[in-house]
């Protein structure tokens, strides 16, 4: 096994874990509880890290992982709920509020 990723978000590793699977890539999350330790251990130490379980898979895995981390953030605009007003965020395709769909995906208001 060799760690591929190293983050400081668990929900981050999570996703970079789960990117390499969905490509066929045996991995595990370390460190992904060890959070609340931080204090008694060096920060850096408890952050979640993604291993492969395949040595001969681990440049691959870094390869996707790198590319993971240089694609463009979505940069889509904020959105107003035709249903309830709200404001959405422009990379939710519905309503946080009321699950009305983006009025550009052919969503009517429920």
């Amino acid at each position: 096994m060799q760690a591929v990723h190293t983050d400081r978000d668990p929900i981050h590793a999570g996703w970079i874990a789960a990117r390499l699977e969905a490509e066929g890539f045996g991995v595990t999350v370390r460190n992904y509880y060890l959070g609340g330790a931080a204090g008694e251990l060096p920060p850096t130490e408890v952050w979640p890290e993604v291993w492969v379980l395949d040595d001969r898979e681990a440049e691959a895995a870094r390869a996707r992982v790198a590319a993971y981390l240089a694609e463009p953030e979505p940069d889509e605009p904020d959105w107003i709920c035709p249903n309830c007003g709200e404001t959405v965020d422009g990379f939710l395709d519905r309503c946080w509020n009321c699950n009305t769909p983006h009025p550009e995906e052919g969503g009517a208001p429920p």
